[in-house]
């Protein structure tokens, strides 16, 4: 069983690594770096905890594998997670459309401005 955060507030950045173009970003993706998405964490791993001991599945699980009875405290959990967990999403970058050049980076033809 697993559970992901929908809605991270936790945000990474892009940082250029070459004048190459050919030479991909760097990619630092700072999961977990907003107390919101720890405490999703939390809430999740404790959920799942819930959900595995309720009938009928306490009635064919053996015992928990990953993290295990021993991960019992906020940090274990957290930490067990941040050892763990991926993404299921593709990590990219966006830019703004639009005309306003203090709010947008590219036109409707997705030309950068300037």
């Amino acid at each position: 069983m697993s559970f992901q955060t929908c809605r991270p507030k936790s945000r990474g950045h892009l940082a250029i690594r070459s004048a190459d173009a050919d030479m991909p970003p760097a990619i630092y993706p700072n999961y977990l770096s907003a107390r919101e998405d720890l405490q999703d964490v939390l809430i999740g791993s404790q959920l799942l905890r819930r959900i595995a001991s309720s009938a009928p599945l306490a009635q064919v699980i053996e015992k928990e594998l990953q993290p295990g009875p021993q991960a019992s405290s906020d940090e274990a959990l957290i930490q067990d997670f941040r050892e763990r967990a991926g993404s299921v999403f593709h990590p990219v970058g966006t830019c703004m459309m639009g005309t306003d050049l203090s709010h947008s980076v590219v036109d409707a033809r997705l030309r950068v401005h300037g």
